[in-house]
């Protein structure tokens, strides 16, 4: 025996944090809805025929299992969407459609209004329900668990979940706020260089010139006398380099964030930070 769209249900388990494709909002939002709503104006015409009759008959068994169905799939869209705060008419018709033994039964005209108002209520709260759109180019810096690469997540691990939120930040286009992650996660390895270059380097108080002189003029003074000192310092120049690369993009004279950053800049400061993390983080 074919089973119902209801009977059908796979159990709704939400996911704080997941993005959703666009087939699963359909299937679990769209589908039901209209699968719902396309059951109730069904009944609300074969309820309107019975009325034209003149009589206010009852609803058939055909007419109450139609109707409980579409209780049925419509209680579940609700659900899905975390609409169950909501479900106050939703309730008062199924009370409607199934009476408790001792009350009369109630005339289908008169469901079918209660069924007219289910439905304008309906479309009227799916109209105040706003979802957020990532773009297919974002979606990577969203879902992915090392955004910055595993290199970086076992070497950096303070700074992991600032990167994550950095990645985060940029796909759900708050720009001013990814930067701010990428400072703290910037920070951790800043002062992991400083640290290996045996130099003090004062996030708070120093400007990026002054953390570059520092950095540039312990390179400097590493040997290069064998082919394993000069290696080591080539790392370490394009280490400097790509730190480089993060101050320009910066474009604030200070480590800590200007007040506000295009989507743009967040790009640009995001891909340098991971390309200074990552190298720094095969190096040290």
């Amino acid at each position: 025996m074919m089973l119902s769209t209801a009977e059908r249900l796979i159990p709704f388990e939400f996911q704080p944090g997941r993005l959703w494709s666009l087939w699963e909002m359909l299937e679990r939002h769209v589908f039901f809805f209209n699968n719902a709503l396309g059951a109730f104006t069904e009944f609300k015409y074969l309820c309107a025929e019975i009325a034209k009759e003149g009589q206010e008959l009852p609803l058939t068994p055909n007419l109450r299992q139609l109707a409980n169905a579409a209780l049925y799939t419509l209680r579940q869209a609700y659900i899905l969407s975390d609409l169950t705060d909501h479900m106050g008419a939703l309730e008062r018709l199924q009370r409607s459609v199934n009476p408790e033994v001792g009350h009369p039964e109630m005339p289908a005209g008169t469901i079918a209004q209660e069924v007219k108002h289910l439905i304008a209520g309906t479309r009227d709260l799916l109209e105040s329900q706003y979802y957020f759109h990532v773009d297919g180019y974002d979606v990577p810096s969203y879902v992915t668990p090392n955004v910055f690469g595993p290199a970086v997540a076992q070497k950096f691990e303070r700074a992991n979940e600032d990167i994550a939120e950095a990645g985060k930040c940029v796909a759900l286009q708050r720009p001013t706020a990814c930067v701010f992650h990428l400072m703290r996660a910037l920070e951790v390895a800043v002062q992991a260089f400083g640290k290996k270059l045996k130099v003090e380097i004062n996030i708070k108080t120093e400007t990026w010139h002054q953390i570059m002189l520092h950095v540039n003029k312990q390179i400097e003074k590493l040997q290069s006398k064998t082919s394993m000192q000069k290696k080591k310092k080539a790392a370490y120049a394009e280490a400097a380099a790509h730190l480089q690369s993060v101050r320009l993009a910066w474009r604030n004279e200070v480590m800590h964030p200007k007040q506000t950053y295009t989507r743009q800049e967040a790009f640009e400061i995001f891909a340098a930070s991971r390309v200074f993390m990552d190298h720094l983080a095969r190096i040290l």
